[in-house]
Parts: C-alpha cells; structure tokens; sequence
C-alpha cells in the first residue's frame, strides 16, 4: 500500500486537512498535536512509513518532522534542543541549562555587552563539537526569559578601592573646610569661584510648537552656530556678588572684523574681551585676568575658588596670586559638578536664561547681548544657594556676612561723611581765625 494510502486516515484530525505545498513556508503548525502522536505511535514508530514518505505527505521538511520525532521519542517535549546532520539529538540537560542561564546573568549584572555569540561560547564550553543554531539559541532564550535590545553605553572606570576612597573623602572634606575658613576670614564677600563656560551663538535644542498628527518633527531654523565658538569666563562671590564678564575669542587680531562685533557687544554691558589661538582660556589669559580684572574689581585679600584646569595653576599665576594676597583654593578632581557653585547653580540656569530669548534672527552679537543681560539680571540669591548647595555651610552664614559687611559699609559711608563736616567745620574756624588777627 502507497504511503498515501496509508497515511489518509491521519487527515480526519486535521480540521483543515492537508494544506497545499508552498516553497519556503512551514504548514506543520496547522496540524493538532494528536495528529502527529498518532503518526509517530502507529505508523512510523512501527516501521510503517518512513519519515521522509510522512513529511512528502503532510507537505513539511524532512528535517522538522525528524526533530519532532525525536522530541516525542525522548518524551522531553518543550526541551530546547535541535537535530545535527545525522539524525542525532542535541539538547542541554536541566543542569547545564541551569548553568548556562547563570552564565548569561552575572554577564549581563556586570553591565557587560552580552549577545548571541556569548551564548555560543558557554554552549560549545560544555560540547566543543557543537555549534547551536539560531533557532536553539532564541528558544533557549525565549524558555529562559532572556532578550536583547539597544542599551545605552555607559562609560566605564576604574573600581576604586577602599583606600582610595577614603583618600577623596578627606580630599573633599578638606575642599569644604578650607571654603568654610574663608568666608569666617574674609567674610562672604572676599570667597570667589571662578570658571570658564562654553559659549555659543545659538542654542542645540530650543521648544517650540508643532503639529502632533505629524510624526517627523520639524527643525528650528537658525544663523548662529551652535558649536562652541566663544568662551565666558564668570566669578562669582559667596555674598552673590558677581565680576565683569570677559569673553574670550579665538583670534589674534583685535583689529579684525569678528573681533569688533565681540568688543561692541561687550563694551555697552561693562564687560571685557581677551583674545587666545584656541578661544579657550590660556595661562596667559588666565594672568591678565587675574591681574587686569578680578585684582582690580575685589577688595583684597581675599580667596578664589579654582578648579584643576592646568591654565588655572601655572607659575606665573600662582606667584601673582601670592603677591596680591590672593588665596587660591583647588577644588578636588572629577568633583566640579558637584562641589563648584557655578556649575551647581549658576550655569545651567544662565545658559536657559540666554536661549529663552533666543530667535531665529538673532546675530553673534545679538546673542552676546542676550546672554550678557542674562549675566546682569542673574539674581544674588541665586548665588548664595548655589554656594550653599555646593559646600556645606551653616545655615545663614552668607547672609550674616552680607549683613556684617553691609553694616561696616554703611559705618564707613557716615564715618566719611563726619571726616568732611570736622575738615569742613575746621576750615572755617581756620578762616575766622585769619580774620580776628
């Protein structure tokens, strides 16, 4: 009897019954598994049939029929498991599966990048001669509750040691002692922090009103550029005082026609500009600064925050800060975001400030002006908090000092205006005097 013959009846626990052949689609799904227990248990398990003349019948490849064949024999249905090219069954026993899944999640706890080809690894360590297919490895996944996705990178470091952590902590600790001794000595109006901030002409991101039904989002045009083109540098007191600004320009030539645009924007708000090969703040810069501005506009002594940058700390600075009676103070690296007042509560809110008003015709110089009126109306409330948020300070402590020193002024303001009454009062006398002789 012809293997169709034979294997006709198996159709009446096909609902659907025996689907037409189509190349490069796999129909075996259609049929119920009762309809392959009995192929297997009366007609090939006997000898019947043989697989090849089952699946020519049942339009499924050799292959899948086989694999199912030997999953019912092993009686381990939903094992993950796959057929090599002899017929051979290959699965992972519990154990070994067990094994593998820790495997995967102490790579994947360790934030390392872990793939297919990972997986391949920890199978082939346990049977070198057997190389997993793509199918085995997403059920072996699948049964296991592991998937993949885009994660994001994140930068890798070091792992500090207990030491080391200990040495930061007595770094830091000593960064906030040394701030507290300064405002107790120099009072909060004569503790500065000084830094540079990136400046553009126009901003990355701004918002902006669009459609919702409309899936591509539209671009903001613009003419400034919002690659870093100029440099800001800022210093601020523990009181809220703030310095001129000086913007600092990559140029040699102040006679050029870009560097006007910067020097007139600049010039209406009080404020400076330097010029540097690269834009960005160098040592001589740094020296000119230190000297030409901030000597010039603070009472002295006093104490200046700085960060670690290398221009910050050159000879030449360090020596005209010690003749000046300025107190330098460094800031602990890798830190600055945390413990530098600018960068806690200054910048980020100066920076909102500027794109707030920025429009799409704004010019460089236009932009200049919108940030250096952000700069002025930047309030000094603002600055005591960011100091209070960056270092550890008593509660009050910048607003008593701001007080004290606004009371001492005041005592200076009517202690000068009595010295004019008695020269006033003697130089009349003195005249009286000339007269009577």
């Amino acid at each position: 009897m012809s293997p169709t013959v034979l294997l006709a009846p198996l159709l009446a626990h096909s609902t659907t019954g025996c689907p037409k052949k189509r190349n490069n689609y796999n129909y075996y799904s259609e049929y119920p598994n009762e309809l392959f227990s009995r192929l297997f248990h009366d007609y090939i398990d006997p000898g019947l049939v043989t697989i090849n003349d089952a699946a020519t019948f049942l339009h499924m490849p050799y292959s899948t029929l086989s694999s199912k064949y030997s999953v019912w024999q092993s009686g381990s249905k939903g094992t993950a498991g796959t057929m090599d090219r002899r017929g051979t069954k290959r699965k992972l026993s519990s154990e070994n599966e067990s094994l593998i899944e820790r495997q995967v999640t102490a790579r994947m706890d360790s934030n390392e990048k872990t793939q297919n080809r990972h997986l391949v690894d920890f199978i082939m360590n346990i049977d070198p001669h057997w190389h997993p297919s793509i199918g085995y490895l997403n059920r072996l996944k699948k049964q296991h509750g592991i998937g993949s996705r885009y994660t994001t990178v994140v930068k890798k470091g070091k792992e500090k040691t207990n030491e080391e952590k200990d040495d930061e902590y007595d770094l830091l600790a000593d960064y906030y002692d040394k701030v507290a001794i300064a405002i107790g000595h120099y009072g909060s109006s004569g503790v500065w922090n000084y830094d540079e901030k990136p400046l553009s002409t126009a901003p990355k991101k701004v918002p902006s009103f669009q459609h919702k039904n409309k899936k591509s989002v539209p671009l903001v045009s613009k003419n400034g550029d919002p690659d870093r083109v100029y440099t800001a540098a800022c210093a601020v007191a523990a009181n809220g005082t703030k310095l001129p600004l000086t913007i600092i320009k990559k140029g040699v030539r102040a006679t050029s026609a870009s560097s006007q645009v910067v020097s007139d924007a600049v010039a209406p708000f009080g404020n400076y500009m330097a010029l540097t090969k690269k834009g960005w703040v160098s040592g001589d810069s740094m020296l000119h600064w230190l000297i030409d501005v901030f000597a010039v506009n603070v009472s002295l002594p006093c104490a200046l925050i700085l960060d670690g940058y290398r221009s910050h700390w050159t000879d030449e600075v360090q020596a005209a800060a010690k003749e000046l009676r300025i107190e330098l103070i460094s800031m602990p690296a890798n830190h600055t975001d945390e413990i530098q007042p600018l960068d806690v509560g200054v910048f980020g809110a100066l920076q909102s400030m500027t794109d707030r008003d920025w429009e799409t015709d704004s010019s460089t110089g236009a932009y200049l002006n919108s940030f250096q009126q952000a700069w002025v109306d930047f309030k000094p409330e603002s600055i005591r908090k960011a100091f209070y948020n960056a270092v550890p300070l008593q509660p009050g402590i910048l607003e008593d000092h701001a007080a004290d020193q606004n009371a001492r002024q005041h005592q200076i303001v009517i202690q000068d205006a009595m010295d004019e009454v008695d020269a006033a009062l003697q130089g009349v006398m003195d005249e009286v005097a000339k007269v009577s002789r």
